[in-house]
């Protein structure tokens, strides 16, 4: 049976890749916080500030995997940074 290298791959929802870098996580983090952000607003537009926040805060703001990163670049975490303010 052949072994399949491939640059990285998705694992537990951390991404992994061929360099030990967890740059490709951390951008892929800043989509999501983006994403989620859009789908937060369309869906809830029409709710209280009150409301807004706190989904924003449990939904948006989740970084479980943010404890698992040990190697990246000052601009991944900028980038991040941005995204959150």
């Amino acid at each position: 049976m052949d072994l399949k290298y491939v640059r990285s791959f998705k694992y537990l929802g951390h991404i992994i890749t061929n360099k030990l870098s967890d740059d490709d996580d951390i951008m892929h983090e800043v989509r999501n916080k983006f994403v989620r952000t859009n789908i937060l607003f369309r869906r809830f537009h029409k709710c209280s500030i009150k409301v807004k926040i706190l989904l924003f805060k449990s939904y948006v703001i989740c970084l479980y995997d943010a404890a698992l990163w040990r190697r990246y670049e000052v601009a991944s975490v900028a980038r991040l940074r941005s995204c959150y303010h």
